[in-house]
């Protein structure tokens, strides 16, 4: 249970750091485009297709990252729910990360619209604690997926 536990952990570690990544690139980049001069755009249409093209590949390293970091959150998730040690289950530590990592587990699949998928950890995540049960992060996401649904 030690060994799933250490495992979900490098899982989650693994999503986290590669968010962490898309967002330093993000940042790169707008600082790029801010530098940079188009001298040559003589017509208004110029600039707002070189906009929307700028805005096209800052979403598109935005997707691609969320994906890739799903798929680690999934596996954490799976790792987790292979822990039958009812002591470790039980830990304040597992339950604070059993929570994190529910929480961005759904906000990451929810800004890539998959709402099914959320629905089943966010009744979960509000199963975890009376703090959670609490927590309105938890029901606007719910009530969004939801009404999607």
């Amino acid at each position: 249970s030690e060994n799933l536990l250490r495992l979900s952990i490098d899982e989650y570690s693994t999503g986290l750091g590669i968010l962490e990544d898309m967002d330093n690139e993000i940042i790169k980049l707008k600082t790029a485009y801010k530098k940079k001069k188009y001298l040559n755009e003589r017509f208004y249409w110029q600039e707002i297709d070189r906009k929307n093209a700028e805005l096209r590949q800052v979403s598109a390293k935005k997707y691609e990252a969320k994906m890739k970091s799903v798929t680690y959150f999934t596996k954490s998730i799976e790792y987790l729910d292979q822990i039958q040690h009812v002591e470790i289950r039980n830990e304040p530590r597992f339950l604070n990360f059993q929570s994190k990592l529910y929480q961005v587990y759904v906000s990451s699949q929810y800004d890539l619209q998959n709402f099914k998928p959320c629905l089943p950890i966010l009744e979960r995540y509000i199963a975890i604690s009376d703090a959670n049960a609490k927590d309105i992060w938890a029901y606007k996401y719910m009530a969004s997926c939801y009404g999607y649904m």
